[in-house]
């Protein structure tokens, strides 16, 4: 009775009432019975709703981790991850192998040890690009995705002004977009602020001769490509890139800046051309313009320039869609734009005329 009041299973005596045996166990009812209070039985299964984050932050409640408890798992992922001297003295970070397999780590050195060396020669130009092309393609690297996007960011972070090493981490950035087995739409907050600090960050390199212009396009083109990838699942994606685009063009902002945004913005098509680009852009020529005529300074001229060409190129995705898709919303737009642009707007045009010819 005492056993059944606990909950616990009924005893059923078998054979002939009195027997017993030398061998039989004896119980002790008081120690068994202290040993069921130790061993709480389990809870009824139920079912609560709670927030898992808002607006990107877990709020601090029972039923999520506590914020402590995530700090110091994540120093003790650090500290059981070491790094090692390979060859050429690239450091290479061993991974845990209880998380991955020996595949796995092997895969991961092979890549990051690629990039590490860089395209300095023909031959280590032709083992990046293997890699990459590895990477592009290649299936069963959901587990190495958060390891990636971190690789990635931290070292963006860490060479900035590094130019060639911030080309190849980008086209690493590149690789892991367009592998049609990831799914990088957790990782996105880690890995797009990086990029667009390579579109619009005011120095990239640490000599002003450097072609750090090549690493704005690229940067651009690997956002912009993000975007279109997430942007139908992720509606407000488009319009917060944008936004930080516009900024970049705002007024005061270096050249360089500048530069990076409009690139940028040029990339999402002539629809954002048209709204953010084209206003600005007939202001700022003629600033440009005054500005080459008053100047020397060589690294000055070059941004002046290199942000005009922008500014053409853009006018080209913009003149090219409206030529063939809007005529008539062109026309309103022609007289402004041939009267800050001359000449330079034939060779945008997508009309063979014979003056457009000779032009270019």
């Amino acid at each position: 009775m005492a056993l059944q009041w606990k909950g616990s299973e009924k005893i059923y005596a078998t054979g002939t009432i009195g027997a017993s045996s030398s061998d039989d166990k004896k119980v002790n009812l008081e120690d068994y019975l202290k040993s069921e209070m130790d061993m709480r039985p389990p809870q009824e299964v139920g079912l609560t709703l709670h927030w898992l984050s808002v607006n990107g932050v877990q709020p601090d409640i029972p039923e999520n981790p506590a914020q402590k408890d995530k700090r110091v798992h994540r120093v003790e992922q650090e500290e059981e991850s070491l790094e090692t001297e390979g060859v050429g003295g690239v450091k290479v970070t061993q991974l845990l192998p209880r998380l991955f397999s020996e595949e796995l780590q092997l895969y991961f050195t092979r890549i990051t040890t690629a990039v590490e060396r860089g395209g300095t020669s023909p031959t280590t130009r032709h083992q990046l690009d293997a890699a990459l092309a590895r990477v592009s393609q290649d299936s069963g690297l959901q587990e190495l995705a958060t390891l990636f996007v971190h690789y990635v960011g931290s070292n963006l972070f860490n060479h900035l002004g590094d130019v060639d090493r911030c080309r190849t981490l980008v086209r690493l950035a590149h690789s892991l977009l367009i592998n049609p087995h990831l799914h990088l739409e957790i990782y996105l907050q880690d890995l797009l602020p990086q990029l667009l600090t390579c579109v619009v960050a005011e120095r990239l390199s640490s000599r002003p001769w450097e072609n750090h212009w090549i690493l704005r396009t690229e940067a651009a083109l690997t956002l912009v490509q993000a975007c279109d990838k997430f942007g139908d699942d992720y509606v407000t994606l488009k319009s917060k890139v944008l936004a930080e685009l516009c900024k970049a063009i705002g007024v005061g902002m270096p050249l360089s800046t500048q530069y990076g945004g409009i690139v940028g913005i040029s990339l999402f098509g002539p629809k954002a051309i048209n709204a953010f680009l084209l206003p600005v852009a007939l202001e700022y020529w003629g600033q440009w313009e005054k500005k080459l005529e008053e100047t020397n300074d060589l690294e000055q001229r070059l941004e002046l320039q290199m942000c005009e060409q922008a500014v053409l190129n853009s006018l080209g995705v913009f003149l090219s869609h409206e030529t063939t898709e809007a005529p008539d919303a062109l026309r309103t737009k022609w007289d402004e734009l041939e009267d800050i642009f001359g000449d330079r707007m034939v060779m945008q045009t997508s009309e063979k005329t014979e003056y457009a010819m000779c032009a270019i």
